[in-house]
């Protein structure tokens, strides 16, 4: 009888354990959305970026594929930033298209035609193709490995959220996260233009002490699609 009791209370003591580690487990949303923390460690901000891309796509019925490097410095001081990135033929290297940011003014280059615009930074968009464009304050960061500003700081405090939304200067902003990582990103601009998507894959592990993936990808509503896969990335 005695046994049989030891044997009740031992099998009650298992349960009770059994059943509060069940409750000490990780909510789901902390495995799969933003942990505040996580995000400011896969984020780190750098000092300088050296790279080299592959840059595919479809676009108005035609397969394409070239080469590119990109450059970034962005000092301490918020207004010393500094971007080149450009794309060239795969046989010759020769420029076809070049970003270039010094401080606040933005400058898109047709190397081909010889033509260039500038604008401010924070004002512009990059234009693909007729009707295809991305507001430059979001597409930049994506580019080299970041959040966008507004991003960032609403991730900062959406502790267990997987989607941040917002909405500035006409455009609808959405993002998915998986581990404290940017997955998926949609923007809805004003009418004039359409839904463009944004999606990262992987991550790139060459001695990188934060988070680069390894491939973003921007699809726009037509199926048309431009892929860069990063190759080489050195931060400092």
């Amino acid at each position: 009888m005695l046994i049989q009791k030891n044997l009740k209370w031992i099998f009650i003591i298992v349960v009770l354990l059994f059943n509060q580690c069940k409750t000490t487990e990780v909510p789901e949303d902390h495995k799969r959305g933003i942990v505040a923390n996580d995000l400011t460690a896969h984020y780190i901000p750098y000092t300088n970026l050296q790279g080299d891309f592959i840059v595919k796509g479809f676009i108005s019925g035609t397969p394409f594929t070239y080469n590119g490097k990109i450059t970034v410095e962005n000092k301490e001081n918020p207004h010393s930033y500094k971007l080149y990135m450009v794309v060239r033929d795969l046989i010759f290297l020769s420029p076809l298209v070049s970003i270039n940011i010094n401080n606040d003014r933005l400058t898109w280059k047709d190397h081909l035609k010889n033509q260039e615009k500038s604008y401010e930074y924070l004002n512009s968009s990059i234009l693909f193709f007729s009707n295809q464009q991305l507001p430059a304050e979001i597409l930049i960061p994506l580019l080299t490995g970041n959040l966008p500003d507004e991003m960032l700081k609403r991730g900062k405090s959406s502790q267990s959220k997987t989607t941040i939304k917002y909405s500035k200067n006409n455009y609808d902003v959405v993002g998915f996260f998986s581990d404290s990582t940017l997955n998926t990103l949609i923007c809805n601009p004003s009418e004039d233009f359409h839904q463009v998507v944004y999606k990262a894959s992987g991550n790139l592990k060459n001695n990188l002490s934060r988070y680069f993936p390894e491939s973003i990808k921007i699809i726009f509503d037509s199926n048309e699609y431009i892929e860069i896969i990063y190759k080489k990335i050195e931060l400092k």
